[in-house]
């Protein structure tokens, strides 16, 4: 359940872009993600349910064309496929951080 800008593309709104936006996309593949959770338990028929109702929604043409003009594609795919995204992401940038010697501090 995903609906995420195209990090290798800024979408409809690219005109509007700067150069140092466009360069950190290209280079490192950065950009911004959103998509649904739920709890861990949470009952597969409620979770296909939800995936399919929110991929119903995404599909709209109206949504479809209102996220667009700010520059997002939207995604989908299966529960599963989100999840190795997610995991994807979290080392990526979890290995950036350790590298780069960062705290919260």
């Amino acid at each position: 359940m995903q609906s995420a800008p195209n990090p290798h593309r800024l979408g409809a709104s690219q005109h509007e872009a700067s150069r140092l936006t466009q360069t950190c996309v290209q280079r490192t593949g950065c950009g911004t993600w959103f998509g649904f959770t739920v709890p861990t338990g949470t009952p597969r028929d409620i979770v296909d349910r939800l995936n399919t109702e929110i991929g119903k929604a995404l599909a709209m043409p109206e949504l479809k064309k209102q996220l667009a003009l700010q520059g997002i594609d939207v995604g989908g795919g299966t529960p599963e496929q989100f999840g190795v995204y997610m995991r994807d992401e979290f080392a990526k940038w979890g290995r950036l951080v350790k590298e780069s010697g960062m705290t919260a501090d």
